[in-house]
């Protein structure tokens, strides 16, 4: 589209045929006979009204330009707390354990490659190498006793669960020190919260590459197991 003619709208003014070009999908939020829901509209105003507010007391005599940081809370001042980052941690861990559980002996050999690259197996064994790689460099000695794996060998499902239990724990152990500064513990320079939004983000990455590669060999995972992937209130840890 001609930058100049570009039509801008607000949320309260997408009509639904531009909702359904742009999110590809139809999005819960959308009123399919007309446009954003009247929930919608509701929950933007309000947003607005208190980002509104927001920048007001930021702005205001009793302030500092320090505390309208979005950076200068400490962790345990914006309500997060190290028993959090922990279970954040875990649940995703425990999803990984999930799809190892279910998915079928045929599924775990599947692969799209056709130039012998990674199949599902080997997305695993990429996740515990790359947990690995980041030990070695920000927790060095943490790395002791795990051992890679080969991404093209013929992995049984005890074999990856057992790595990625091991690798995690360890993982677990860097998150916990970074958080608490302890020495020879680093995460991401920008906090230890970009640090597990890296991990967790790189892991469901493959985990999509995983759920892709078993769909288009016939290997589906049961829609209940699907389900459960995104329920993290309800896994277990």
């Amino acid at each position: 589209m001609n930058p100049t003619h570009a039509v801008l709208y607000s949320n309260d003014e997408i009509p639904a045929s531009l909702a359904r070009r742009l999110y590809g999908f139809r999005p819960p939020w959308i009123d399919w006979n007309g446009g954003i829901t009247m929930a919608a509209k509701k929950t933007s105003r309000s947003t607005a009204s208190a980002s509104a507010g927001g920048a007001r007391r930021t702005s205001g005599g009793g302030s500092s330009g320090r505390d309208a940081s979005p950076h200068s809370s400490s962790p345990s001042s914006s309500g997060a707390t190290v028993e959090g980052l922990v279970d954040a941690w875990r649940t995703n861990q425990r999803i990984n354990t999930l799809i190892l559980e279910h998915v079928s002996d045929e599924g775990l050999r599947c692969t799209l490659s056709v130039r012998g690259g990674r199949g599902v197996s080997g997305e695993f064994a990429h996740l515990h190498n790359i947990r690995l790689a980041h030990l070695e460099k920000r927790a060095p000695g943490l790395e002791k006793g795990l051992v890679k794996l080969d991404p093209k060998a013929d992995l049984s499902r005890r074999d990856l669960i057992d790595a990625l239990e091991a690798s995690a724990a360890r993982i677990e152990d860097l998150l916990v020190g970074a958080y608490e500064g302890a020495p020879k513990r680093r995460g991401f320079r920008k906090g230890i919260f970009t640090t597990l939004s890296y991990f967790v983000s790189h892991e469901a990455h493959h985990r999509g590459r995983v759920l892709l590669t078993l769909k288009v060999r016939g290997e589906t995972l049961d829609r209940d197991v699907v389900m459960r992937i995104w329920g993290w209130d309800q896994l277990e840890t």
